[in-house]
């Protein structure tokens, strides 16, 4: 038989999963012109754009905001221009 704290426990860790997955962006496209980001309904678009900011600053530019849209199931996508400072 299994323990019910065992249950418990499991069941608490699932739903830490899918809660981190709610929260998280993903990289849908990412290189030297551009990053693009679906995120879900709890992020904001400043924590977006940081993300974008740290991807394109691997390449030594800065995001800039191009477009968002509405996507499935109440996620969002956030397209970013990677652009040299100052330009």
């Amino acid at each position: 038989m299994i323990a019910p704290q065992f249950v418990i426990m499991a069941g608490i860790g699932l739903l830490m999963q899918v809660g981190a997955v709610c929260l998280a962006s993903t990289v849908i496209a990412h290189d030297g012109d551009g990053v693009t980001l679906e995120f879900g309904p709890w992020a904001t678009i400043a924590e977006i754009q940081g993300k974008a900011h740290q991807l394109c600053g691997e390449h030594g530019k800065i995001a800039s905001l191009g477009q968002q849209t509405n996507a499935e199931s109440g996620f969002r996508v956030a397209a970013f221009d990677c652009e040299v400072p100052g330009s």
